[in-house]
């Protein structure tokens, strides 16, 4: 057993000296304000309502002259329409509007001066109200030069994104290869400053559509209420300086925060419990936050911490933990070698868990007896036995454990392997 926590000791020690040494929003997808403003509004587009919902993400454009194709809608959709029904009934405008609304659509473009000629108040009111962009284009303009243009950029920017999160992968995970990310990213960041990574980890629940372990799937509008959350916050705080990525890696997603401070990436977190909110019914969510690094060499050692705290939510099933916050389980959760934790675990306590399947309850009181930092009386009250009863058991674990169990140095082997079991 000493051989072994020796190998242990020397191991969190290595982890220990690491940590210790170590102690405009960047998106590559396209927001409605930037699709009007990449094309010089060529097409003569006007807000009339929802200008705050303008930096809404756009995935694709699409025409729409009746609400039938609406249920088929995913979120981030730019919706165009001549307003042919609206002639026919006055309220079909207002209809379709809290109708996109409801499926996430990133806003609407009315081409007006046929069918539309005026946009009803309630229309205005609603979208001012809900933050949802609606524009108009004449009619003079053709429709089809208009999604033609933008589709393009939108296809542009879908390929810089994926240029942008190899980068970001290579930065993680090849790290000493600086010539195959840093260029690249320097489009993005600021290289030299801090950087802090935080992982995200959805599992679906247990009796839910699947539960099947590794069933990640994630309905799309998470993307675009993560983005459109992370776009008005910055927003709302006038945090031009703080750049933000948003890269999945494997199971994970991924924030890369770039020149952040501590309340900057509360902000963060509390835009991603909300944006992913909506899926709790279905999903369990885990969320790790690694240590702030310099430079965007260090970066894969937050994403390190970030996957070594997500863990810990893991198992703890909690929603967020922050690896600052970890205390000695950072240590532990550090490992990658999960046979020589569990062997040492064994070592320590197997022969008093296996007296415990024989119906003892030592490691009831062994808990109790550290819990209560080696006092007889406060271990006594906790078990609600008697203090002689306590020290005659010690007697008897003593032995079993081949320690004194009197000093906190004696403890410390046991506390080690008691929290190697709670993992």
């Amino acid at each position: 057993m000493v051989d072994k926590f020796k190998v242990l000791w020397y191991n969190l020690c290595c982890e220990y000296k690491k940590i210790q040494k170590n102690s405009e929003v960047i998106f590559v997808s396209v927001s409605l304000r930037h699709l009007c403003a990449d094309n010089n509004n060529l097409f003569q587009l006007k807000v009339l309502a929802g200008e705050n919902g303008m930096t809404n993400i756009v995935n694709w454009i699409y025409m729409l002259e009746d609400e039938y194709i609406i249920p088929y809608f995913h979120g981030s959709e730019l919706v165009v329409t001549t307003g042919r029904r609206q002639s026919e009934d006055p309220d079909w405008l207002l209809e379709i509007v809290k109708s996109l609304y409801r499926r996430h659509v990133s806003g609407m473009i009315v081409n007006v001066g046929m069918y539309v000629f005026e946009i009803p108040q309630p229309v205005l009111n609603f979208c001012n109200e809900k933050d949802f962009p609606l524009l108009t284009m004449p009619w003079e303009i053709h429709i089809t030069e208009m999604t033609q243009a933008f589709c393009i950029d939108i296809m542009n920017k879908r390929q810089e994104g994926l240029i942008h999160d190899q980068a970001i992968r290579d930065a993680i995970l090849r790290h000493n290869n600086p010539e195959a990310y840093q260029d690249i990213l320097s489009s993005y960041y600021e290289l030299d400053a801090d950087f802090l990574v935080i992982t995200i980890c959805s599992r679906f629940k247990k009796g839910s559509q699947s539960d099947t372990e590794g069933d990640f799937d994630l309905p799309s509008s998470m993307d675009y209420w993560l983005e459109t959350g992370l776009r008005r916050m910055k927003r709302r705080l006038g945090a031009s300086h703080l750049h933000i990525g948003i890269v999945t890696l494997e199971n994970l997603e991924l924030l890369i925060l770039n020149h952040t401070t501590p309340e900057l990436s509360d902000h963060v977190l509390g835009v991603i419990v909300d944006a992913y909110k909506e899926v709790l019914v279905t999903h369990d969510i885990y969320i790790g936050v690694g240590q702030q690094v310099m430079g965007i060499q260090n970066m894969y050692k937050s994403f390190q911490r970030a996957t070594t705290a997500m863990k810990m939510a893991v198992h703890r099933k909690q929603t967020v933990i922050n690896f600052n916050e970890m205390g000695f389980d950072r240590l532990l959760f550090s490992i990658t070698d999960e046979d020589l934790l569990s062997s040492y675990a064994d070592d320590v306590l197997g022969e008093v868990e296996r007296l415990d399947q024989e119906g003892h309850e030592y490691m009831k009181l062994l808990r109790a007896y550290v819990h209560n930092d080696r006092s007889l009386d406060g271990t006594a009250k906790e078990l609600f036995i008697h203090r002689n009863t306590v020290n005659y058991q010690l007697q008897k674990l003593r032995k079993l454990l081949n320690s004194p169990l009197k000093t906190a140095e004696d403890l410390f082997p046991i506390q080690v392997a008691l929290a190697i079991r709670d993992m």
